[in-house]
């Protein structure tokens, strides 16, 4: 158990939690919401609505719906590592943003059909961009799921259901910071619209090992 009874997560250099499932970071209503890390970033929703599924979600609609987490040196990252993680439900068949950020610097997170789209891009265009998949998962088959995208070196590695599925050469890719917004549900507001449920959204300014990645997916999964 954590300090609070919780489940027991991973929490080195977390550096924004959010979860619509704890009352203290999501009450159930409103715009507002609390980082559960302590770098307390600000996190705002817009349009999306709260849903019981999942024991707390929130739920896109594929129109105008996203969460902003605003720019913060905490999870900007320039060539260093870093983890996206997310709890996501849906049935879309075509990209839709888990976690993404887009600027000058970019980095892709996204449900596509069965499998996930991932990369990352720097201010001078040099890009990874490549779509992990893992057999026998269906991830748009309107059940919850488990994802992660971790970059270190050279290499961004992509999990799901807490089993390591690809990993991409980034080897010409270099910083990632854009000064921009990082979005949840979207890659940018009107882009890859999220259709379907959020429940937790974390980032770390690290690289999660996959035993890390695995321990995060067990610790949570019986909730869904």
């Amino acid at each position: 158990m954590g300090a609070s009874g919780g489940p027991v997560i991973a929490s080195k250099n977390l550096t924004m939690n959010f979860d619509a499932g704890d009352k203290i970071s999501y009450p159930g209503s409103g715009t507002s919401c609390i980082d559960l890390s302590k770098e307390k970033n600000t996190v705002a929703i817009t349009n999306a609505t709260f849903s019981t599924d999942g024991q707390g979600s929130i739920s896109f609609d594929g129109s105008g719906d996203y969460i902003t987490v605003t720019s913060d040196s905490s999870i900007n990252f320039g060539s260093g590592e870093f983890t996206y993680e997310v709890w996501y439900k849906t049935d879309a068949s075509s990209e839709r943003g888990l976690i993404c950020k887009y600027g000058s610097g970019d980095i892709w997170f996204a449900t596509n059909g069965s499998g996930l789209r991932c990369g990352i891009r720097d201010s001078s265009n040099n890009e990874l961009n490549f779509y992990p998949g893992l057999s026998g998962v269906t991830c748009n088959d309107d059940e919850w799921h488990h994802s992660a995208m971790a970059r270190s070196g050279q290499y961004v590695y992509v999990y799901i259901d807490g089993q390591h599925c690809s990993t991409g050469d980034d080897s010409s890719v270099g910083s990632t910071d854009s000064g921009g917004n990082t979005h949840i549900g979207v890659i940018t507001p009107g882009a890859w619209e999220f259709d379907g449920e959020i429940a937790i959204a974390r980032i770390y300014n690290r690289c999660l090992s996959a035993a890390e990645v695995l321990q995060n997916y067990n610790e949570i999964k019986g909730r869904f």
